[in-house]
């Protein structure tokens, strides 16, 4: 990698590390956890719950949702990519530039 950052790779590995290490053993049965973050953090998730798919070729939109369901056992992607309706207003409101609620 340029400059000495991480490569894909290193990204990969420990965006799953934090995934299987942290997030799901702080969370109980029945329970969910919501994670945010950047675009190649959830295309890196979501390749590791559809591993055939190289994250390369996982399209994801900015601003979108996408689920991972898990058994314990198993990985399972449920939504990818959705983006949530916002309102007319909303949308007016955001073109103009004023990010005010």
């Amino acid at each position: 990698p340029a400059g000495g950052g991480e490569s894909v790779r290193d990204v990969q590995a420990r965006a799953k590390t934090c995934l299987l290490d942290d997030v799901l053993p702080a969370i109980g049965p029945g329970e969910c956890a919501v994670v945010v973050s950047h675009l190649f953090i959830t295309r890196s998730l979501l390749s590791f719950a559809e591993p055939s798919t190289p994250v390369a070729e996982i399209s994801v939109p900015t601003a979108s949702v996408s689920t991972i369901d898990f058994d314990g056992e198993n990985a399972v992607v449920g939504l990818r990519g959705v983006k949530p309706a916002i309102s007319a207003e909303d949308d007016a409101r955001l073109a103009a530039g004023s990010a005010e609620t």
